[in-house]
């Protein structure tokens, strides 16, 4: 059944992106737009009984890119993506998964689906191509160490050329307090 409350928000993400928003534009707006994140909703309607399964109270970059690769959006049922061998959880290779399609209703038609997923395939493309001319990166030896002073998560290396920098990346997708000033 189709969350008729969520399934809009479903539905403007698939449509930034084929609109030509990356991921980034998009998650700085639904936390603009001060729409709750999946685990954030599911805690405030009742169907998380515990705080350990919620996440962050923003949206982050990898639950929209979770949201663009599933299938499921576009009415399709998905199995056999992971297997457990030797206690372990297993990916498995997508030609092996079980897929049935037109199972439900669907949120976003199957046109802009996979639309959508040759966008991303493109821009992953050409961004890994771009990683590829740079030379190879050093130890980063202060993973775990540099924490930002305003929201407490660790703070992201970067680089240009040969030059290191630090930032939060934090910055990008919440909302900014107009009583405080970002560096």
């Amino acid at each position: 059944m189709i969350n008729r409350e969520t399934a809009p928000i479903v539905r403007t993400i698939f449509e930034c992106v084929y609109a030509g928003l990356n991921v980034y534009e998009i998650t700085r707006r639904l936390n603009d737009a001060g729409i709750l994140p999946p685990s954030r909703y599911k805690l405030e309607r009742g169907f998380f009984t515990g705080n350990e399964l919620v996440g962050r109270e923003h949206w982050q970059k990898w639950t929209v890119r979770t949201i663009l690769a599933d299938r499921v959006y576009a009415g399709d049922l998905v199995q056999g993506k992971s297997k457990k061998m030797n206690g372990r959880q297993i990916a498995i290779s997508q030609q092996n998964w079980i897929i049935r399609s037109n199972t439900h209703e669907a949120i976003v038609n199957r046109e802009m689906f996979f639309e959508v997923q040759k966008i991303l395939q493109d821009n992953a493309s050409l961004d890994k191509s771009n990683r590829m001319e740079a030379i190879s990166y050093t130890e980063n030896i202060f993973k775990g160490k540099i924490f930002c002073t305003h929201c407490g998560y660790a703070m992201h290396r970067h680089r240009s050329k040969e030059v290191y920098w630090f930032n939060c990346q934090t910055r990008w997708y919440v909302p900014r307090n107009p009583a405080f000033r970002y560096p």
